[in-house]
């Protein structure tokens, strides 16, 4: 009874710990903050932020926990979080152009902009900013915030890359084992949203004798960034893409091979950072065409590969 007893405590203790450090923000879709707007009588508060924003997580744990803020949003705010990285969030942020992080912005019942901050900003300032008795005029940034700024809009350019990944492919039937080889990729990427296009120029080549080859390949990957994260504190996702491509065959030790092969690559990819890239994809390509001079030999193969975008 008495570890009982004990236990309870410990519980206790841990959860009036978090709840003293829980900020006022709700993590609600803006159309139930506008009911609740309406029926308290209460303007709307739009807080930005992601989980890789550091300038975000200073305020979360100095500024939002801070008495003073936690009563004036309180009282005359509906104060809501919005995940930037989220499919939802990323919808607010093209309706309402925002293009940074923190980025604040105050709405009535009625959605429409009253105010609008964006960086990070201690106690004092905060809270002349959501004190309603104060006068303010938009601003779109400040001062601390324009280098974040100028990255969030560097990361929507066209980008150039280097890739460079390890295969391991049954070249031949008439050779059982598997071969190693490397490809290595020059790729312009242009993103579109979550999606991207990255056309390339590709040399690959296949070890083992008597079937080495080499090849030079043109695919375009098309993929789609369905998950955003932070990753070592990094701005990070997960993508997946679907390659098509076409390959000459430069070099053959056999005759039996065609001089040409194209088919569809499929990869699952991890990156870390926004507008300099560093990607790790795991991919299965699926040859289309009868690779050798007979039946039923289409070149496939698993690879990994690493790129570095910039």
């Amino acid at each position: 009874m008495k570890h009982f007893k004990i236990l309870v405590a410990f519980l206790l203790l841990i959860t009036s710990s978090k709840m003293f450090g829980q900020s006022s923000f709700l993590s609600i879709k803006l159309e139930d903050a506008v009911i609740k707007s309406k029926e308290e009588k209460k303007n709307i508060i739009l807080y930005f932020t992601t989980s890789w924003c550091g300038p975000c997580h200073y305020m979360e744990k100095n500024v939002f926990v801070n008495n003073e803020v936690k009563a004036l949003l309180e009282k005359y705010y509906i104060p809501v979080k919005v995940n930037g990285d989220g499919w939802y969030g990323e919808k607010l942020r093209k309706e309402y152009e925002v293009d940074g992080f923190p980025t604040f912005l105050f709405l009535d019942s009625n959605k429409v902009i009253l105010k609008k901050e964006f960086g990070m900003l201690e106690v004092n300032k905060f809270t002349e900013l959501i004190n309603p008795s104060n006068r303010y005029e938009i601003k779109q940034t400040n001062s601390t915030s324009k280098k974040e700024l100028r990255s969030q809009k560097e990361s929507n350019k066209s980008e150039i890359g280097l890739r460079v990944g390890l295969i391991n492919s049954q070249i031949s039937n008439i050779v059982n084992d598997f071969k190693t080889g490397f490809h290595t990729d020059f790729f312009v990427e242009k993103q579109f949203n979550r999606f991207y296009v990255k056309p390339a120029i590709s040399y690959v080549h296949v070890n083992g004798n008597p079937n080495s080859l080499q090849l030079l390949s043109f695919p375009c990957e098309v993929g789609l960034t369905f998950y955003k994260t932070a990753i070592f504190g990094l701005p990070g996702g997960f993508r997946f893409s679907t390659t098509p491509y076409y390959s000459i065959i430069t070099k053959s030790q056999n005759d039996f091979f065609k001089n040409y092969d194209y088919g569809i690559r499929y990869g699952l990819a991890i990156y870390i950072g926004q507008s300099n890239r560093i990607e790790m994809q795991l991919n299965f390509n699926n040859g289309l065409a009868n690779f050798m001079n007979s039946e039923n030999n289409k070149f496939n193969y698993v690879g990994l590969n690493t790129s570095l975008t910039f």
